[in-house]
């Protein structure tokens, strides 16, 4: 089983901890807004909530997955992580004006 800093850092698994900061999701919807399959998101949710990162749970027929306090602090730093890592969008250059 892969430890859990390993699997934070694949772009995927990021994803489905950023999408669970937001609010808690089924494995279906959660697979499909981070761009995986349910077999893949299935089978690392079940590796994150061994690291105790999330919390599964059943409602009906459908597995919620819920981040833990651990993982709140985690996606949060991945969301500044990947924040940091993407250029400013609002970069505006500045011309200097000659003044005679």
């Amino acid at each position: 089983m892969a430890k859990v800093i390993d699997l934070i850092f694949k772009v995927k698994i990021a994803r489905m901890i950023l999408n669970l900061k937001e609010k808690e999701m089924n494995i279906s919807s959660l697979a499909r807004a981070s761009g995986c399959t349910y077999v893949y998101a299935t089978k690392i949710l079940h590796e994150l909530e061994h690291g105790g990162v999330i919390e599964l749970h059943k409602d009906r027929k459908f597995q919620i997955a819920k981040l833990t306090e651990n993982g709140m602090v985690i996606a949060s730093h991945i969301d500044d992580i990947f924040r940091r890592s993407e250029p400013p969008k609002d970069i505006s250059v500045k011309q200097e004006v000659k003044q005679d």
